[in-house]
């Protein structure tokens, strides 16, 4: 298991970072991509759309390996479905209490 090609990607607007999607593992062929994030004000705008695209095509043109989307709010599914992602399994987010 390879552990050192996590990759961020961001759009900066007006000097602040308004949008973010990452690599949060990577192993063999396959990296786990999540952490989608929009500033509010800057949602609708296509930034988002725009980073899913380009990191999945750089994981998958430049890397040579399977991007695989995790997300667990199935409010999204259908925008992710859109930018051509396709769900072949879900799961669920557990925490914990202290």
């Amino acid at each position: 298991m390879q552990n050192q090609r996590c990759k961020n990607f961001i759009i900066k607007k007006d000097g602040i970072i308004v949008s973010h999607f990452a690599t949060f593992a990577v192993a063999n062929d396959i990296a786990v991509l999540s952490g989608m994030v929009t500033k509010n004000n800057y949602r609708g705008q296509g930034f988002g759309g725009e980073l899913v695209k380009t990191l999945s095509s750089e994981i998958k043109y430049n890397d040579g390996i399977t991007p695989i989307l995790y997300c667990y709010e199935e409010e999204y599914y259908t925008w992710y479905q859109k930018l051509g992602y396709k769900t072949i399994g879900t799961s669920s987010k557990m925490e914990i209490e202290f």
